[in-house]
């Protein structure tokens, strides 16, 4: 055994039951606050990360030649708000920006649900229908977050 470690232990016991008290509401006082800085820190990540997951939804003015429209808005299926990002191209050229978790710019008539609004629509085939139909693709996971509804 060290030193260092050997001195510590007998200090401790040779204090006594008031010394040995003292250092284990001084270990819990440490392992308290280490746990508070811990998830405070395991909030902001996630909160980040959903943040930025969610940037392409939110429309932003065009810093140079535009290339298509975004309009943002919120419909409402069996009282739950369903965001809906609606997207066009400005231009028939191919160099159109890919929205995250698609594998292309939509063309006219295509949707892609979240996967939590596709859970939703399942059994709902009139809502569906206005929300682009049972032919929508999936949206992937770096596009919305876990639960979110997004069409």
């Amino acid at each position: 055994m060290s030193p260092a470690i050997d001195i510590s232990r007998r200090l401790l016991v040779g204090g006594g039951r008031r010394d040995t008290q003292t250092l284990g509401l001084s270990v819990a006082a440490l392992a308290m606050a280490m746990t508070v800085a811990a998830l405070t820190l395991g909030v902001i990540n996630g909160l980040v990360i959903r943040d930025h997951r969610l940037d392409w939804t939110r429309p932003a003015p065009a810093t140079g030649k535009a290339l298509a429209v975004q309009s943002l808005s919120t419909t409402y299926v069996s009282g739950q708000p369903v965001q809906v990002v609606r997207l066009a191209g400005l231009s028939e050229s191919q160099d159109l920006p890919t929205p995250p978790g698609m594998t292309s710019f939509p063309q006219p008539g295509q949707a892609a649900w979240s996967p939590a609004l596709r859970s939703l629509l399942e059994h709902r085939p009139a809502q569906a229908a206005a929300l682009g139909g049972a032919e929508a693709s999936t949206l992937g996971r770096e596009a919305v977050s876990p639960g979110q509804l997004l069409a």
